[in-house]
């Protein structure tokens, strides 16, 4: 992969339904898409994510565990991280899925695959706050200084949840959520 002869994808869950990393996949429109949009909501919001160029032009947003964490909890906190991209929720994400199984001929399923960073050393590779490629070696100490607990993921989500449902109408701020955001 890293020498550039076969480009290499995996599947963030495993057979029990955990997983170590999750991603957003951002493949907008191409002819009026910037990076620098997303990578100013990252650096203002101080989320946990890592920014990386996909095969296909646009972004793919990293999140990486300290520890293998159910599957379904990295969906959500990507999910919960839409609101702040300003993203549909029919973005895709991965893990896709958040357990594997069997099919009905008692066969393993495979899940979602996709594409590793740093396919040739020089494609698909993270972006700094700038904008500018990061090489491999300082990405890797960029994922070890943004591992994520199971706790903290919920603690960032709880407050992009809180900062998206708050701010409107004071005639509303007693009242529920949707209302005062609609106001």
């Amino acid at each position: 992969h890293l020498s550039g002869k076969k480009s290499i994808a995996i599947q963030p869950c495993d057979d029990e339904g955990m997983a170590s990393f999750g991603a957003i996949d951002i493949d907008p429109d191409y002819k009026n898409f910037s990076a620098n949009k997303f990578l100013q909501i990252i650096e203002e919001n101080d989320l946990p994510v890592i920014p990386i160029k996909s095969k296909s032009g646009g972004l793919h947003v990293y999140v990486f565990m300290n520890k293998p964490v159910e599957a379904s909890e990295i969906r959500e906190f990507l999910e919960t991280l839409l609101f702040s991209f300003g993203l549909p929720a029919t973005t895709e994400i991965f893990p896709k899925q958040t357990k594997l199984g069997t099919n009905t001929d008692d066969q393993k399923v495979n899940g979602n695959f996709i594409n590793l960073p740093y396919f040739n050393k020089n494609e698909r590779v993270a972006l700094d706050p700038s904008g500018k490629e990061m090489p491999l070696d300082l990405f890797l100490k960029v994922v070890e200084l943004n591992l994520m607990t199971s706790i903290k993921l919920k603690e960032i989500s709880d407050d992009i949840i809180k900062t998206e449902l708050t701010g409107g109408a004071e005639e509303f701020k007693d009242g529920p959520p949707c209302l005062e955001i609609l106001s």
